[in-house]
């Protein structure tokens, strides 16, 4: 069990004011976790190639050992206190692992995931219309006046999360936005409504050949 809270931070030109963060993970099987670490301990040797292609490997040798046990992750809260609001995120990804083969591929129906995202609505409209600015100064390469830039920022970004609002993938609340993930049973939902289809095209990309690259 971790749990954080922290002063302002600055990443990215984004800063936060603070906010704290709550973690926990667990069980592990002790000899299980102690050979896993011990198995990592030969990426010392190599170089940053081979020791990302040996790290896959130990992991998919040790992960089933590990799953066995019904281990859980739980991101109980991540809070941010930003100048133009407060953004959340809850996340628990879950197996349940008993009378788990480990020489099955018995994975997906045992796979269990909640996540919530919550932001004031300012801050999501801020952000999202300073991505999106940014990258049409990338593409344009051009200073722009920034009393401009502040009017185009507040136009862009609400335009960009009505427009996920009305494709379901955000709901509009009254002073915040939201988005909601499920998996369970192998069936992944947004905000209630089904997206299984993003769950097989990521399967479909890790196990083709090449997976993503």
């Amino acid at each position: 069990y971790f749990n954080l809270g922290f002063g302002a931070l600055r990443a990215a030109d984004w800063e936060s004011s603070g906010g704290d963060l709550e973690l926990r993970l667990g069980p592990l099987h002790g000899e299980v976790y102690d050979l896993f670490l011990e198995r990592l301990e030969v990426l010392n040797e190599l170089d940053e190639v081979q020791a990302g292609e040996m790290a896959g490997l130990i992991l998919l040798q040790t992960l089933p050992e590990m799953l066995v046990h019904s281990p859980a992750l739980s991101l109980e809260t991540l809070r941010l206190q930003m100048p133009k609001g407060e953004l959340e995120l809850k996340l628990t990804a879950r197996f349940n692992g008993q009378g788990f083969d480990p020489n099955t591929v018995d994975y997906l129906p045992r796979l269990g995931l909640d996540g919530r995202l919550q932001g004031g609505k300012a801050l999501l409209e801020e952000l999202a219309g300073e991505i999106s600015l940014r990258s049409m100064e990338d593409e344009e390469a051009a200073v722009m006046d920034p009393a401009l830039r502040e009017m185009l920022t507040r136009s862009l970004g609400r335009g960009v999360m009505e427009g996920l609002v009305e494709q379901g993938y955000v709901v509009a609340g009254e002073d915040a936005y939201r988005a909601e993930l499920e998996l369970r049973d192998s069936r992944l939902t947004l905000n209630g409504q089904d997206q299984s289809q993003w769950l097989y095209l990521l399967l479909m990309g890790l196990f083709a050949s090449g997976g993503f690259n």
